[in-house]
């Protein structure tokens, strides 16, 4: 008997590799950031800028306390910085961060001499001088130095 030879390829297991199944998630996962990026940036400015004060306001406060070292933040209409109190005086501790949104902050002076401090003074005992800062007309954040800080709206 002879047997017949068939051109025709043994039949393959249907289905995806799992090759092919790690590149298809990984695709999905890059796409689910950029969507979750997308939607992010689209929430209201004055939100995130209060946000972003309450984690630097709380910074501050903490690395004044654990080193016993008077810290600041200079907040200006374009933007807040940190500052740190050496012999020499107020110094720069860190880059600006910009506000996305309208700041605007009423601070009681928190040296009166009129030397140059920062507009909100954090003591090593965690007492800051009065102030009250307003995001855009949705939120606010104010402290009257003793208390912990507290904010609304947003």
């Amino acid at each position: 008997m002879d047997v017949a030879i068939s051109d025709i390829p043994p039949a393959r297991d249907a289905g995806f590799t799992l090759i092919e199944l790690l590149v298809s998630v990984a695709i999905i996962s890059v796409l689910a950031v950029g969507a979750s990026l997308a939607v992010s940036r689209t929430t209201d400015r004055s939100e995130s800028d209060m946000a972003l004060f309450q984690t630097r306001y709380e910074t501050a406060r903490q690395l004044a306390i654990t080193g016993q070292q008077s810290r600041g933040l200079e907040v200006t209409r374009d933007g807040m910085r940190g500052m740190i109190r050496n012999r020499n005086g107020w110094q720069e501790a860190g880059r600006m961060q910009r506000w996305r949104g309208r700041v605007s902050l009423s601070a009681r002076p928190s040296d009166p001499s009129g030397s140059a401090a920062p507009e909100i003074v954090f003591l090593a005992t965690g007492q800051t001088n009065a102030f009250r800062i307003a995001f855009g007309s949705s939120g606010r954040c104010e402290s009257d130095g003793w208390a912990e800080l507290t904010c609304s709206g947003g």
